[in-house]
């Protein structure tokens, strides 16, 4: 086991084992499966329910108690020992029932005192296991703990609390920081669609760009002009073709007056128009092809990020080569179309850098020159609010192909298109840097309050006083006390242990 002991400890203090300051009470622990709790429960008033605790805090409710005081709870199983930053004790007060997985500790001295000793351990060494840790009752009553005075237990505790309570009221500080940018994040992407941003670029131009409704009628002739080009040379060479025969355009009817009404105010030059007018769609993939492996990325939802629009392919595990893809009949989705998740999770949208194979979770829209990725990409996620409002729920929201082709898109002229990217992007790099800062405040509070820990258990944060009670006399004392105490009985079910 890893050495925890400190060689010099401060004066009046003893180094002893946990076990030999706390009681134990595991025993009086009664597992029990979630599906008979929430048979238990059925039909209770919430006044009448009990908190359930597990592992690393409250994780549900029960018709009875086994517990009624202070405790200490501590990770059993499923806690984050190895995580320096991460809590694994916790402290709960009234009547409680805990599950299996937590320890039951009570002290002898300051609950308190032994709670933050413990959630600045190091449990390497104690614990064993790979993918779910475990604290065995044998190795944490081996824990080492340096023991003080009471009084300068009480002193430490004072001023914990005193540090941390400052600490605390900086990091709130942070994190409604970190809200504000979300919010305001949000709303750069509302004024970009409502034309916001560009206002003063619109008075300088002028009329040098073109109505959007021009510029729409002229999108939908340019992708039949496209088709039929392809078509004509697909079937000129077609007694030696190995070539895809192109995918016909599909259009959807425009918007009603009745939709319109429920979408935002657009500048005179801008129009609506749904997204399956403005590009081609691509249908995904069902299943990945499990036995091939390639060039051509596969692209699932988790390797979208939703705070950027450009997708990092190097997290992306390779799928298909492209002859493979032929064999598999999956359609491949060009470089810098637009990728967003249909299924579960709406307004995560990616412009790829690389040709991919997408799941059926997501979907592609190819763009052309007279549409800008990044501009469909970031409208596209101003719209997550239709999209649920018009997914389809099951036991998972989700948005059919023609949903996802019926997202109203504002239209307006390439040239602005470029201008809108611009200014949202210089803002939102400003909201980037800011959110980097906040990161790095807060993982620098959480190591603050990890060397404060340190300091308390080294006998470095509050002065010691040499007319405190030695820690041996009160360890004596623990020993004393348990020794003419009974031990409890393990209780049966409905009993309390105090």
């Amino acid at each position: 086991m890893e050495n925890e002991k400190d060689n010099e400890l401060p004066a009046g203090w003893v180094e002893t084992k946990l076990d030999q300051i706390c009681e134990i009470l595991d025993s009086f622990r009664i597992p029990i499966n979630n599906e008979e709790r929430i048979e238990r429960i059925k039909g209770i008033s919430e006044d009448k329910l009990f908190p359930y605790y597990g592992a690393t805090g409250q994780v549900g409710v029960i018709d009875e108690y086994l517990f009624d005081g202070e405790y200490i709870l501590l990770g059993e199983d499923g806690a984050p020992f190895l995580d320096a930053f991460k809590n694994k004790a916790y402290i709960v007060n009234g009547k409680f029932w805990v599950n299996n997985h937590a320890h039951i500790l009570k002290a002898h001295l300051s609950n308190q005192f032994v709670l933050h000793y413990l959630n600045q351990f190091g449990f390497r060494g104690y614990v064993s296991g790979t993918t779910r840790l475990k604290l065995t009752q044998l190795a944490m009553k081996e824990i080492p703990v340096p023991l003080p005075p009471l009084a300068e237990q009480h002193r430490i505790v004072a001023k914990l609390e005193e540090l941390f309570s400052e600490l605390d009221k900086g990091v709130e500080n942070l994190r409604a920081a970190q809200q504000q940018l979300k919010v305001y994040r949000q709303a750069v992407l509302q004024w970009a669609f409502e034309g916001k941003l560009t206002e003063e670029w619109r008075a300088i131009i002028g009329d040098a760009t073109s109505n959007g409704q021009e510029f729409l009628n002229r999108i939908i002739q340019e992708r039949k002009t496209v088709y039929k080009n392809e078509l004509a040379q697909h079937e000129a060479a077609a007694s030696n073709n190995k070539t895809k025969r192109p995918n016909k355009p599909e259009f959807y009817s425009a918007i009603s007056d009745e939709e319109y009404s429920k979408l935002l105010e657009l500048p005179s030059q801008w129009v609506w128009s749904k997204v399956g007018n403005l590009c081609q769609s691509i249908v995904p993939n069902r299943d990945k092809p499990k036995s091939f492996t390639g060039e051509v990325p596969w692209l699932t939802t988790p390797d979208i990020d939703s705070a950027k629009i450009t997708v990092d392919f190097q997290l992306v595990k390779l799928g298909l080569t492209a002859e493979e893809t032929e064999k598999y009949n999956a359609r491949v989705i060009p470089p810098n179309s637009v990728i967003m998740t249909c299924v579960g999770s709406f307004g995560v949208v990616c412009v790829n850098a690389k040709a991919c194979v997408i799941n059926q979770q997501l979907h592609a829209f190819i763009t052309h020159k007279y549409i800008n990725s990044r501009y469909l990409a970031y409208a596209l996620k101003n719209m997550r609010n239709w999209m649920e409002q018009h997914a389809t729920s099951t036991t998972v929201a989700y948005l059919n192909k023609t949903n996802c082709n019926s997202i109203p898109i504002p239209v307006c002229d390439i040239t602005e298109q470029r201008q809108i990217v611009a200014e949202i992007e210089s803002r939102l790099s400003i909201c980037d840097k800011l959110e980097e800062t906040i990161e790095q405040s807060l993982l620098q509070a959480e190591a603050l309050r990890q060397s404060i820990l340190k300091k308390a258990f080294a006998g470095k944060l509050v002065p010691q006083d040499p007319s405190d009670e030695p820690a041996e006399k009160l360890l004596a004392r623990i020993r004393a006390e348990r020794a003419a105490t009974t031990p409890v009985k393990k209780p049966s079910k409905g009993r309390t242990a105090k």
